[in-house]
């Protein structure tokens, strides 16, 4: 195994389906053998990196999902009704399928209002526990931290201790989809309300190289705006957009897999999703291994400048 001059701290982000793309980055960096010194995790990106943190072993997570999503007759009602919402939006759709997004568009509405999500946090449990163990955030081979948002307070919230599966519920608590998770006077929801990349709090927790994973939507696409929930839609898009942008400023390297026209809620794509996420990373794994192995200056220049004020000492640089 190669020796890194540096480990690797991993930011992932949110997006719903398309954050199962963080799996092959996490393929390709695993076959690198690169060192991972902590993982920090929005929503999706929250439960790729707990599974991942609790069991460093990509291929048993990616067997997890393909036994999930590969029968249907393994996803709970919630899920199932999840993906029956992901109507493609595109102009050229003929009368029934405009029929049916609007009806798909109008049945969240309405169990939106009449209920505080549309999965259960029983249901969501029910799913966590097939990728997650039950045990405490401390007790994870890498460590880990889940990022969330407090609907009180409005402040993110950085999840490093407690049980892993809340925690994990917390940070994927997207409003309306989720119900929101109470943890110690908190109502926890989807940290990608603030921070669509956890590079903030990654670089605020520690030292090493942050490489973020982008994984939300652009907007270089034409939408239709022919109501009211369109255009809520699109706004939350516009606001993720500019969050992702000012999050990407702030990590060392972005890892950004070509997903971002896909549906968040289009999880059958998984198999596409883990491959594109495979390709971003082994076309950014040059700059990565540089990253890691670029050496200390400001220390070699200290270590240097001693060495030559005792010229026979055996000072050197430990790089």
């Amino acid at each position: 195994m190669k020796d890194y001059d540096r480990k690797i701290t991993l930011a992932l982000g949110g997006g719903g389906a398309r954050g199962l793309s963080h799996l092959g980055i996490l393929k390709v960096i695993e076959e690198h053998n690169i060192p991972i010194n902590s993982i920090f995790g929005t929503s999706i990106g929250a439960l790729v990196g707990a599974a991942y943190a609790c069991n460093p072993d990509i291929k048993s997570i990616i067997k997890k999902v393909d036994d999930l999503f590969s029968d249907h007759s393994n996803l709970t009602p919630g899920l199932k009704r999840l993906l029956k919402i992901h109507v493609p939006n595109v102009p050229d759709l003929d009368l029934i399928h405009r029929i049916s997004r609007i009806a798909a568009k109008h049945f969240f509405l309405a169990m939106a209002l009449l209920k505080k999500s549309l999965i259960s946090q029983e249901e969501m449990h029910e799913i966590l526990e097939i990728f997650l163990p039950d045990c405490d955030i401390s007790d994870t081979v890498i460590p880990f931290s889940a990022v969330s948002v407090d609907l009180i307070t409005g402040k993110e919230v950085v999840l490093s201790n407690g049980p892993i599966i809340k925690a994990v519920m917390a940070s994927c608590a997207v409003p309306g989809f989720l119900p929101p998770v109470e943890w110690d006077n908190m109502y926890l929801v989807d940290g990608g309300l603030i921070e669509s990349i956890p590079t903030g709090a990654a670089k605020s927790h520690n030292n090493s190289p942050v490489i973020g994973v982008d994984v939300s939507r652009l907007l270089n696409n034409t939408p239709q705006l022919c109501d009211g929930i369109d255009i809520m839609n699109r706004a939350m898009e516009v606001m993720s957009y500019s969050l992702s942008i000012y999050s990407k400023k702030r990590a060392d390297l972005i890892i950004d897999p070509s997903v971002h026209q896909v549906e968040w809620t289009d999880f059958l794509k998984y198999k596409e999703l883990i491959q594109e996420g495979e390709r971003a990373a082994k076309e950014k794994m040059p700059a990565l291994l540089e990253l890691i192995n670029k050496k200390d200056k400001k220390k070699t220049s200290i270590l240097v400048f001693l060495r030559s004020l005792l010229p026979h000492s055996s000072i050197t640089p430990n790089t």
